[in-house]
């Protein structure tokens, strides 16, 4: 890996080079001199190969004890049947079977990539031989950069913050309650959702930040093996209620990050050449969940395609 200060984080699971297209054409025009790593299922040279073809600074790691992916759809679908049928929760021998793995467990291999990504990437982190300055832990099929985020620095870690309040948000709502309590979810009505798929800050802030989403997770295992997007849950927990450190948002309308899933784009502008901007026209240079609005998607295909 070149050395220099910023670093792009990602995982590519399941995901063809084809579908990170946008994702690392648009590093590459945008923020040519930040290496970027990609947690794969996949180490083989031709995925490495066309990985390297889409940004030439991306390099594929594969993730530290995922050959479990298969087993964890099976427990998803026992999970859903054990629901159906009112018997209550998993049963109590199936966590005794994972409990005896939990050195498994803890590695991630029963966990979704969006959770177990945060225990892969602070193993990850506290083995680099140079730490980069800035560091961007990110999304990937439905991200495109318009910008360079590593410009003028991060005294702070930093994430998109969502257009509603937590108790206006059912899903992020069930997401707290499932990975902790109702009680906890209710508590946390009144703060403003923090979405957990874009994460910037200086590198001791992205450490502390990830032990601390790494800790949470392992602690509460059992209760988010076969869930997914919970990792939003768990985020909004460290960062809101147990103020694991300092940090900022980005709102709609910022330059920094867009967070689109609840967004009509009424806080952008939108050009055909430049794509989507802020109300003094300037680009957005992160845009998270584009693909939840046909006029992006199509010009993303268009443009990184």
């Amino acid at each position: 890996m070149a050395t220099n200060n910023h670093l792009i984080v990602t995982v590519g699971i399941r995901y063809s080079p084809e579908q990170l297209g946008p994702f690392l054409r648009s590093a590459q025009q945008h923020v040519p001199n930040a290496d970027v790593v990609i947690f794969s299922d996949n180490g083989g040279p031709q995925y490495q190969d066309r990985i390297a073809d889409l940004n030439s600074r991306a390099r594929v790691v594969v993730a530290d004890g995922y050959q479990f992916k298969d087993y964890l759809w099976k427990f998803q679908k026992l999970r859903r049947f054990v629901k159906s049928t009112g018997l209550g929760n998993v049963p109590k021998y199936f966590s005794g079977v994972l409990g005896e793995q939990k050195s498994l467990v803890h590695k991630g291999s029963f966990l979704h990539v969006q959770i177990a990504r945060y225990i892969w990437v602070k193993s990850f982190l506290h083995g680099l031989g140079t730490a980069p300055d800035v560091v961007l832990l990110s999304d990937s099929r439905d991200v495109y950069f318009q910008g360079d985020p590593f410009e003028g620095g991060h005294d702070r870690l930093t994430c998109g913050e969502e257009p509603l309040n937590i108790g206006e948000c059912p899903i992020t709502t069930g997401w707290i309650e499932s990975s902790y309590s109702k009680a906890l979810a209710t508590t946390m009505g009144k703060y403003p959702v923090l979405c957990s798929g874009v994460t910037i800050g200086n590198f001791a802030d992205i450490v502390a930040y990830t032990e601390a989403m790494a800790s949470d997770i392992q602690e509460n295992a059992l209760k988010l093996v076969g869930r997914v997007g919970n990792d939003q849950g768990v985020h909004n927990k460290i960062l809101h209620k147990d103020k694991c450190l300092p940090f900022s948002t980005s709102r709609n309308g910022d330059e920094l990050i867009a967070t689109l899933h609840n967004s009509d784009l009424g806080e952008f502008s939108f050009s055909e050449t430049e794509g989507l901007l802020t109300k003094n026209l300037r680009p957005v240079k992160i845009v998270h969940q584009y693909d939840r609005h046909e006029r992006l998607r199509d010009w993303v295909s268009k443009t990184y395609d």
